[in-house]
Order: structure tokens, then sequence, then C-alpha cells
């Protein structure tokens, strides 16, 4: 049943719609709320038409979502979903109706998930594939709510943005000139995909995916185009779009050497024999800024053993690969989008307890006009400024 009220100054039509959840429209008069409120009852008495059996079992279920989505979304993904479906959810939801399967069970599987040890990150993806596969579920018509949704915040699966980037473990400038260092003397061909990481922020497999058209040496800008994954299957970014990154001159100058050592590489390589003997034709080199010795896409596991073969070496912290490319991070001096020289500094966004003082740090404020709130205003907002003076020649 529909009701309606009046609340500061306009009557609401709270109603449950079809799906289950509460809507609550407002309406500058009693008598539109009431209009409106003739055509929820009518909608309320449409049948819901399940477009699968309204009996079936989440092992059945799970399988004809996952065949659902398996053209929707990468790869990678499905193959996560379907190892928590596998390990997690299916042996102790498989054989439960999907309609039967209720809030307090869910509950209580990620609670114990929790207390069995696993880590909140793998119990909140559990929750997270869970919510997902009864959101379609609702869309099917198989139940009228889901009854995972907002589990993740009651358990507290869900981090803040804030404790989150406290917990980037990202090099900081002696870190990463110690592990650049050690780079050049232990594998000195990777130098440039690890300068190139730490430098821009881009992920391993973004990375591993450049060619050199995405390289723009004139206009110092990478292109980020595609990713390849631990599978050597090439797709979109994570993020499903392209976007484009600064280039510092100690990354120019890298890879500019790097593109020409590679081009002497290809011209000297042995060529291929025929059928009959005959050497056949080399070719364009492959556009791969980052190849393997086959000329292909680098492997994700060769580059992960580069790095922990670099951390072997004495002074450097144990850590994974991925931290290079968190050096971004605005703890760090080597941020994303940096124009500098290599270790130079970079520019993030704080407030500042006092204009154009200078810091111990090594850092001023200047102020700078942004646009900041909702009614798109310019005001003055603190910027902190790293700053190093440059070495003597």
């Amino acid at each position: 049943m529909a009701s309606i009220f009046k609340r500061r100054g306009r009557w609401v039509l709270k109603f449950r719609d079809v799906t289950g959840r509460w809507r609550s429209p407002s309406y500058p008069t009693r008598r539109k709320a009431e209009e409106a409120s003739v055509g929820v009852v009518e909608q309320r008495r449409q049948t819901v038409v399940p477009v699968v059996n309204p009996d079936i079992t989440v092992a059945a279920y799970a399988q004809r979502w996952l065949g659902q989505i398996a053209g929707t979304v990468k790869p990678s993904t499905v193959e996560h979903y379907r190892q928590r479906v596998r390990i997690h959810i299916g042996p102790a939801f498989g054989a439960m109706k999907v309609c039967q399967l209720h809030r307090g069970a869910i509950k209580a599987l990620l609670a114990e998930k929790l207390s069995s040890g696993l880590a909140v990150d793998t119990v909140r993806l559990i929750h997270a594939t869970l919510r997902a596969m009864l959101n379609a579920a609702v869309d099917d018509g198989v139940i009228l709510a889901n009854p995972a949704t907002r589990l993740g915040k009651i358990l507290h699966l869900v981090r803040s943005k804030a404790t989150r980037q406290e917990e980037i473990k990202a090099f900081d400038r002696d870190q990463l000139s110690r592990f650049l260092a050690g780079v050049l003397v232990s594998v000195p061909r990777l130098y440039a995909l690890f300068l190139t990481m730490a430098r821009t922020g881009v992920r391993i497999g973004e990375a591993l995916a450049f060619t050199w058209e995405d390289v723009n040496f004139d206009g110092r800008e990478i292109r980020v185009e595609r990713a390849v994954n631990n599978q050597g299957v090439i797709s979109t970014p994570k993020s499903g779009h392209g976007r484009t990154l600064d280039m510092s001159m100690a990354v120019k100058d890298v890879l500019q050497r790097h593109q020409t050592k590679l081009a002497s590489a290809w011209l000297q390589r042995k060529p291929e024999m025929g059928p009959h003997g005959a050497s056949l034709p080399k070719g364009e080199m492959p556009p791969w800024v980052f190849p393997s010795d086959a000329w292909t896409p680098m492997d994700h596991a060769n580059v992960a053993k580069a790095f922990k073969r670099v951390l072997k070496r004495p002074g450097s912290r144990s850590t994974t690969a991925r931290m290079i490319s968190d050096t971004r991070s605005p703890r760090c001096c080597c941020s994303r989008g940096s124009r500098s020289s290599m270790f130079s500094g970079c520019s993030v966004t704080q407030a500042s307890p006092s204009p154009s003082i200078p810091t111990a740090s090594g850092c001023r404020w200047v102020t700078r006009r942004r646009w900041t709130g909702s009614t798109k205003r310019l005001r003055p907002k603190m910027v902190a400024i790293w700053w190093q003076k440059r070495r003597p020649a």
C-alpha cells in the first residue's frame, strides 16, 4: 500500500515498487501525489513473470549468470567470479534455491569467512560476486530484492579511500633510486620498463602493451590504449578506456635510447629459414616497446622474477612489482604527470597551514585558483609544490 504525507512543505508518496524497493517521490500538492498513487497501484497489480524457473538453485543460476556476463566483462573477471563461486559460494548455497536465500544466511557466511582467517579483501570480493549475481536475479524476476545489499558496510568490508591511500607501500625517493641502480646492474634490459612505470604510474600490463605508436616524443606524451593480462591476452585497460600520460625528460631520453637498441638488435637477429632452406625477409620490427626475446609482449611472470632478483640485493626491501607504479602516490616525489627531471618533484593538493612559507622538507605553498564546489565558482585552493634545487653541473 502507498502512503501520502507532508514533509518540509511537500507531499511525499511512499510505496514499494515491483522489485520490493521503497520509493519516496515528492509533489508540490496533495492532489498530484494522489494522482501519482493511482499509477502506483496499477503497477503493483502487474505480476512479475520471471524469465527463468523461480525454483532455480544457486548453483544453476550462477552458471547461467556467468554465461550471460561473459560477453560484457573481461575474461579475467569472469574467471575470478567463477573461482569464487566454485570455492566459496557453491559449497555454502549451491543446493539452495535462489528465492530461499535470505540476508541472515549471507551475513553468516561472510562472518564465518572472516573468522576463518581469510583476508578482508578476499571476503569483500566474495560479497561483491554474490551481490552482483543476486542483482541479476532481481532483473530476471527470481527475487524481488537483493538480500546482499549493504552487507559490506555492516561487516566493515569496505575501506575508506583515505585508508586505502594510507596502505599504499610506494617507494620513496631513496628506495626508488637504489632500486633503479640495482636494475642497471642485474637486469639492464628492463631499466626502461621500470623507469617508465615509476615515472608515469602505469600498471604492469599497460606498460607491457605499449607500442611505439603510443609514444609521442615531440609532445612528451604516452597513450595508454591496451593492457596484457597474465595469460598474454591483450584487451582494454582496467578502467575500460584509454588515457594520456605526461612523459618526463628522463623517460623520453631513456625510451629513445631503448628504441635505438631495439632497432639495432632487430637488424642483427638471425634470419628465419624457409621450407627450402632460403632465408626469409625480416620485415618490420614488431611494435612493442618492451618486447620479449621472441619479440612478443613480455610475460608478467618474467617481469616479476626480474623484480625479485633486484630486491635480493643488499639494501632493498621486500615488496611487489606493483609498488613501482604506486610511486605516483602524493606521498612520493615521483608522482604521475610530472614533466621534471628524474627525482625532481611533484605537485599534490592538500591543506596548508600558512601560505608562502618554505618548510624544512623542501616544500613551498602557493595559491592557485581551481574549480571547486557544486556552484562551480573559482575559489582559492592551497597547493603544495614540492621542489628540489638542481644539482650543479
